[in-house]
């Protein structure tokens, strides 16, 4: 799928989920700043980097009205499901948020979803919860349901089998050879990793 082909099923999605709360989710609606000449920008770098510092503003403020938007629209579309739901359904409640490489670290909805569904929250410097029983999971190949069913099921099976094999549920969540990995690295290069 492209870009744009991507970009107008995610649309289709959120306008849907949107319709079904009665919430209104149109670009059009929202007032834009304007973009200025339209043309290109000047070739010198000294008036381009004018150029670009004088719609810097704006750009962050088109920024911060875009993530109130997503944000606000995610959260009425998610509290009409939840009010639907019983207890139960809620604490079986998984979400797989499909991202790209890129943008994975402080995405969106991997933060909206993850303080919503009471998993770590680590604000703009969000990733993935390393944590076996998160409830969040964040893929760069989860392009459609199917993917992401495929991708949940493969988490709870890594679960149950890391801890029958191993007695501790992430530890397939990382490479089967990491820490022996670590060990023998260490051994080789008298070095020890690094802990953020």
């Amino acid at each position: 799928m492209d870009a744009g082909a991507a970009r107008s099923a995610c649309t289709e999605v959120v306008d849907a989920g949107a319709a079904e709360v009665g919430v209104h989710v149109a670009p059009a609606d929202v007032p834009r700043r304007p973009r200025g000449s339209g043309g290109r920008p000047p070739a010198s770098t000294r008036l381009r980097g004018a150029f670009l510092g004088d719609r810097t503003p704006d750009i962050r403020v088109n920024i911060a009205e875009a993530a109130a938007i997503q944000l606000d629209a995610t959260h009425a579309i998610l509290r009409a499901w939840v009010a639907d739901m019983s207890a139960e359904q809620w604490s079986q409640l998984r979400v797989v948020v499909g991202a790209a490489h890129m943008a994975r670290t402080g995405n969106v909805a991997s933060q909206y979803f993850s303080l919503a569904l009471g998993d770590l929250w680590e604000g703009r410097f969000e990733k993935e919860d390393e944590h076996a029983a998160r409830r969040v999971l964040t893929s760069e190949d989860a392009v459609d349901e199917e993917t992401a069913f495929a991708l949940l099921a493969t988490h709870a099976f890594d679960r149950r089998s890391a801890n029958a094999f191993f007695g501790e549920e992430g530890r397939l969540s990382r490479d089967v050879m990491a820490d022996a990995a670590e060990r023998h690295l260490e051994r080789m290069f008298g070095a020890r990793p690094t802990v953020e």
